[in-house]
């Protein structure tokens, strides 16, 4: 298993470090009894399907590439966040608690995928390319040109089969979590974001924001372990 990457001061992100501590204590405590249930290398394979894998910090450069391609400030906790360790993530091979806070160079090379929207990494891009413009046609133009302009997404978490929380900052700076649901229509969409394309919605804490994707994504994995799902 890969040596734990340096973590952000607990001053700045106290209740992300602390919920990635729970999930590596709780994958390891589950990897011992997955040796005693199996062996060293089943539980060798267990812990490190389920361990964070931590992306490099992040240089000036990369944020000033972030903040070129959307036109728009990095809000000063996620540069933070970015510089102390990075971003990160967890079970991307195991959809249903996936968590990924992506590199800025992971971010932007999206945009060179022949399935992603061109407004990617947008927030209204980002909905193009996990659903559809199509999907999404019920939204008038002037509200598609708000979701474009104002929202960017850095990440998201998967908790449910083909839905996603992308993880998104706006242009004055902050947090949001919007949900993409794979069944829903024209007008839910419309309903869903009229908040964000009037510019209402409430921010939240990055730090928070984070940690509770986290911790859910802990409870998931105790979960199937305790209902007998768990690689091995």
């Amino acid at each position: 298993m890969s040596a734990p990457k340096t973590m952000p001061d607990n001053h700045s992100f106290p209740l992300l470090t602390a919920a990635l501590a729970q999930h590596a204590s709780t994958v390891k405590a589950l990897g011992s009894q997955v040796a005693e249930m199996e062996d060293e290398d089943t539980a060798e394979d267990f812990e490190s399907a389920f361990e964070v894998t931590h992306y490099p910090c992040e240089a000036p450069e990369a944020i000033e590439r972030l903040q070129a391609r959307i036109c728009m400030p990095v809000p000063e906790p996620l540069k933070t966040l970015y510089a102390a360790m990075g971003g990160f993530r967890f079970l991307d091979g195991y959809r249903m608690a996936h968590i990924d806070l992506l590199a800025i160079d992971d971010l932007l090379s999206w945009a060179d995928r022949g399935d992603v929207d061109p407004a990617w990494p947008s927030l209204m891009g980002a909905l193009c390319t996990f659903g559809s413009r199509e999907e999404f046609s019920g939204l008038k133009p002037a509200s598609q040109d708000v979701l474009t302009r104002e929202y960017v997404v850095f990440g998201w978490a998967h908790h449910r089969y083909e839905d996603r929380t992308l993880l998104v900052f706006d242009a004055q700076g902050a947090f949001h979590n919007v949900v993409y649901e794979h069944d829903c229509d024209g007008d839910e969409w419309a309903a869903r974001y009229l908040p964000a394309c009037q510019k209402t919605l409430t921010g939240i804490g990055l730090d928070g924001m984070l940690a509770a994707h986290v911790q859910a994504a802990t409870r998931r994995v105790q979960r199937q372990f305790d209902e007998g799902e768990y690689l091995g």
